[in-house]
């Protein structure tokens, strides 16, 4: 087990309609996370301006997913997984059944709702191959 992955995040993937005009979030429930939330400052002229980032790290062959739709138990996150483009061209069922990360979805974690702000996807030859997420 990677360290300090003990986390439980929601992802919700925001999905627009253009048949209703709507958008609807699609919820994910991953455990087995990491998370490290910090607080960054910038001077400015006006002062100092200081904002809320967490770095977040959902592991390959760790992490549990359960999606929306799910009728059985959680699952290893990595097979429910699918690339952005792919997860958009789904139709609303099968999207529901998945989950991606895409800048602009959110993250919830422990009652704060965060706005993804970079994926890197290190799922390469590494120990323990992971997402790493930035959020606001």
């Amino acid at each position: 087990m990677p360290l300090l992955a003990d986390k439980t995040i929601t992802v919700r993937n925001l999905r627009y309609d253009p048949e209703t005009d709507t958008e609807a979030e699609i919820t994910t429930h991953l455990e087995g996370c990491s998370v490290h939330a910090k607080t960054v400052a910038n001077a400015t002229a006006d002062g100092l301006v200081a904002a809320s980032l967490a770095q977040i790290r959902i592991f390959a062959g760790h992490t549990l997913a359960a999606t929306q739709s799910a009728s059985e138990a959680s699952v290893p996150a990595e097979g429910k997984f699918i690339a952005p483009a792919a997860w958009a061209a789904q139709s609303a069922a099968a999207a529901a059944d998945t989950w991606t990360l895409r800048p602009g979805d959110h993250i919830e974690y422990q009652g704060q709702r965060m706005t993804i702000l970079a994926v890197h996807d290190n799922r390469g030859a590494r120990r323990n191959p992971h997402w790493y997420v930035e959020a606001h």
